[in-house]
C-alpha cells in the first residue's frame, strides 16, 4: 500500500467545437459560450466566472493540454480522470482530447476515464427538461467487446492509473441494473488483450445503501458531501424557505441557494461500504451559467473554506485502513460551467490550488 496521498482530478473535455453541439446550440458552441454570457441574478451573485492563465481556451491545442498538466503538477495534483462519454454501440461524444492525448503521448501526467454513462438531456432550457439529445444505452455482449476494443490500447498506456496493475475505471452512473453484468463482462473480455483485472470505481452518486460488493465494485468515491446536502437543505429554516419564496416573487431569476459552510460543518468523511471509499472534495459549485434560475449555488465558497474541507479528507485517509491507494478526488478541474474549478479564474487566482498545494504538501512530508 502507498500512503502518499494523491489527488486525483475530474476534467471535462468539452471545451471544442462538434457536430452534435453545433447541431442543438449553434455553430461553435462549447461551454465557454454559456461560461461567458452568464449574468448576475441578484444583487452579490459573482457572475460570470472568467478564467485568468489559461484563458478561454481549446482543448483540440496540444498546448492548451500541456499547459493544463504543467498547472496541475505544479500544485501537487496527482492525475486527472476525464470524463468519457460512450453511450453505446460505438457512439461517443467529446472524445477528441484525448485520443490527441493518447496518440502523441503528451502531456506526461497520469490519469484515468470515468464512463459518464448517463444520457444527454435538454435540461439548460425552461420546459425540455425531458428531451433526449443523446440516449445512453446498453446493448449486451456486442457492445461490450467493441467498448473493450476500444479502452485497451487507453488502459496499457503507460501514463494510465492502475491500482496492482489493474487499470482504474470509474463509473458515473453506478445503480443501474445492467452493472453487475458490466463489471463482469468488461473484466472478462479485457484478458483478450493482456488486461488481467480492471478496478472498477463507484462515483459519489449512487446511495450508500447500495451493496456495491454484490454488484462488483472494487471501491467507490464517498457520498458525504450528497448526504450533507440532503441534511443542510432539510435543515433550511421556516425563515430561510420563506426569504427564497419572497426573493422569487420579487426576482424570477433568483436561484436555489444553499450555505456551503454549513454542508461542510455536516459532512463526514466514513467508509459508507464494505469496498474502500475515497473521499472527494467539492471547492465550490454555481452552476446557474447553465441553468440560470434553475441553477444551485453553494454560496459561501472560500479557497479557505476549500482548505478546510481538504484537511478533513486528508486525516480520514490517513486514518483509514485498507486503501490500496489514499487516492483523493477533487471534484473538479474545469466544470466552469458548474462553477467548480481549481483552474485559476480572475476573482481568486491561484488560490484554491495555492491551498490544496500547503495541505498535500504537509500531509505528504
Amino acid at each position: 500500500m502507498n500512503n502518499k496521498i494523491k489527488p486525483l482530478a475530474f476534467y471535462l473535455p468539452q471545451f471544442h467545437p462538434i457536430p452534435e453541439n453545433n447541431q442543438w446550440w449553434g455553430p461553435g458552441f462549447t461551454e465557454w459560450t454559456r461560461v461567458a454570457n452568464a449574468k448576475p441574478l441578484f444583487k452579490g451573485h459573482h457572475q460570470p466566472i472568467i478564467p485568468a492563465d489559461l484563458g478561454f481556451y481549446d482543448l483540440r491545442l496540444a498546448k492548451t493540454r500541456s499547459d493544463q498538466a504543467e498547472l496541475a503538477k505544479k500544485y501537487g495534483v496527482h492525475g486527472f480522470i476525464y470524463y468519457h462519454y460512450w453511450f453505446g454501440k460505438g457512439k461517443m461524444l467529446l472524445e477528441q482530447p484525448l485520443e490527441e492525448v493518447i496518440e502523441l503521448g503528451e502531456p506526461d501526467f497520469p490519469f484515468c476515464l470515468c464512463w459518464a454513462n448517463h444520457s444527454w438531456y435538454n435540461t439548460w432550457e425552461a420546459g425540455k427538461k425531458n428531451q433526449v439529445f443523446m440516449e445512453q444505452t446498453y446493448n449486451g455482449m456486442e457492445d461490450v467487446k467493441k467498448h473493450v476494443a476500444y479502452l485497451a490500447p487507453i488502459f496499457n498506456d503507460k501514463r494510465y492509473i492502475k491500482i496492482d496493475g489493474a487499470p482504474v475505471f470509474m463509473i458515473f452512473a453506478a445503480d443501474i441494473k445492467e452493472m453487475e453484468f458490466i463489471i463482469k463482462a468488461y473484466k472478462e473480455e479485457a484478458k483478450n488483450y493482456g488486461i488481467k483485472d480492471i478496478y472498477f470505481i463507484a462515483s459519489n452518486v449512487a446511495n450508500d445503501s447500495m451493496d456495491y460488493k454484490k454488484v462488483g465494485f472494487d471501491a467507490r468515491i464517498s457520498g458525504a458531501y450528497g448526504k450533507a446536502l440532503g441534511q443542510a437543505t432539510a435543515q433550511q429554516n421556516i425563515i430561510e424557505k420563506l426569504k427564497y419564496k419572497l426573493n422569487r416573487a420579487v426576482n424570477p431569476s433568483y436561484p436555489r441557494i444553499v450555505d456551503y459552510v454549513k454542508v461542510s460543518e455536516m459532512m463526514e468523511e466514513e467508509k459508507s461500504s464494505s469496498i474502500p471509499t475515497f473521499p472527494m472534495v467539492l471547492p465550490n459549485w454555481d452552476n446557474t451559467a447553465r441553468k440560470e434560475k434553475f441553477g444551485f449555488i453553494l454560496k459561501g465558497a472560500t479557497p479557505q473554506l476549500f482548505k478546510q474541507n481538504l484537511k478533513k479528507s486528508v486525516a480520514y485517509l490517513q486514518n483509514a485502513t485498507g486503501l490500496p491507494e489514499h487516492f483523493l478526488i477533487l471534484k473538479s478541474w474545469n466544470e466552469w460551467a458548474e462553477g467548480n474549478i481549481l483552474e485559476p479564474d480572475t476573482k481568486y487566482g491561484h488560490q484554491y490550488l495555492q491551498v490544496l498545494k500547503e495541505v498535500i504538501d504537509e500531509s505528504n512530508k
